[in-house]
């Protein structure tokens, strides 16, 4: 999903004052090294007094090409007198040079008109912080997932399969959402117990997504539900805004679906929502600790048609990882 064009000036806004800092950072630099060393004053005023002369001398139609080239010498000699001052009171040589944040497009974002890789940096940070997981994905990313915590004895009693296989099976399906995910329309059901890992999953697809600068979009199953009523009933701009710009997100989360206190609204609602996805084929991960047949009591038959002929169904058997680490911390 290209960037909307709020989420453009935002990064735009960020590389003006980035330079404006810089700017800001370079003239304090001048004004230390000028006051400790005055000769660079000196050096910088011979050069003024040239470009001055030269300049009064073209208007009076006088040889232009001599003078340039007598300024140029004059601008390198005293460049190289400058970096010497400064190296011999302790300075880099290049201290009073243009400060840039991103050497190759000068914090302008763009090189020869094309995006600088730096954008691309820019505007992950951005989809990231508007994803509502900034914080959270630092620690859970698939650089800290552990397969340690899935056991090769716990079986699930329908599928025979272990903790472990099923977890395996899980991961490989997940990779697979991610390397596919700009060619192949796809949803993800995450369903099993609570502290088995389902949350962690979706955020370690998030982070995989959201690096590769796709704009992705979490809700808890409660703070979703909160936006939709919300924008229903009390006509919440805030919320509507929020709802329009998870439509059109390129990965929605929603997860701990069940935990809210589900009703005829809220069961339209979430009905409406994931029917646009699917017709937009834009895809939604939903994570529950209720079982497919509770999730189907709940949320009837129509919701959970559409999921079992959309979604790919991913187990989560096993003991609470919480626990677990519970019972391992000293």
């Amino acid at each position: 999903m290209p960037l909307t064009n709020d989420q453009y000036d935002s990064i735009m806004l960020t590389y003006s004052q980035r330079r404006l800092d810089n700017l800001h950072l370079q003239e304090e630099r001048r004004e230390e090294a000028y006051t400790r060393i005055p000769e660079l004053a000196a050096l910088e005023n011979e050069i003024q007094d040239a470009s001055l002369a030269a300049a009064k001398r073209r208007v009076m139609g006088r040889s232009f090409h001599d003078d340039q080239k007598s300024l140029h010498q004059l601008i390198g000699q005293n460049k190289k007198k400058k970096e010497q001052l400064l190296v011999q009171a302790g300075y880099p040589a290049d201290y009073l040079d243009p400060i840039y944040t991103c050497p190759i497009c000068h914090d302008t974002g763009f090189v020869d008109g094309k995006q600088c890789p730096c954008f691309k940096q820019e505007s992950t940070k951005l989809l990231t912080r508007e994803s509502n997981l900034e914080e959270i994905l630092k620690a859970e990313n698939f650089d800290h997932f552990s397969m340690a915590f899935y056991s090769k004895n716990l079986r699930d009693p329908l599928t025979k399969k272990s903790s472990y296989a099923l977890m395996a099976e899980n991961l490989d399906l997940a990779r697979t959402f991610i390397r596919n995910f700009e060619s192949d329309f796809s949803n993800l059901f995450l369903y099993g117990n609570t502290g088995l890992g389902k949350t962690f999953l979706s955020h370690c697809i998030a982070k995989e997504l959201l690096d590769q600068g796709h704009f992705v979009v979490y809700f808890s199953a409660v703070n979703f539900f909160d936006m939709v009523s919300d924008r229903h009933f009390a006509r919440d701009e805030e919320a509507d805004t929020l709802y329009k710009r998870a439509l059109g997100s390129d990965l929605v989360i929603l997860d701990d679906v069940g935990t809210e206190v589900p009703n005829s609204f809220s069961t339209s609602a979430l009905f409406t929502f994931l029917n646009n996805r699917i017709e937009t084929r834009k895809p939604v991960i939903i994570s529950t600790n209720l079982a497919l047949n509770q999730f189907k009591d709940i949320y009837g038959e129509r919701i959970f048609s559409r999921i079992m002929s959309c979604y790919k169904f991913l187990a989560f058997v096993g003991e609470d990882i919480r626990e677990q680490k519970r019972t391992v911390s000293p």
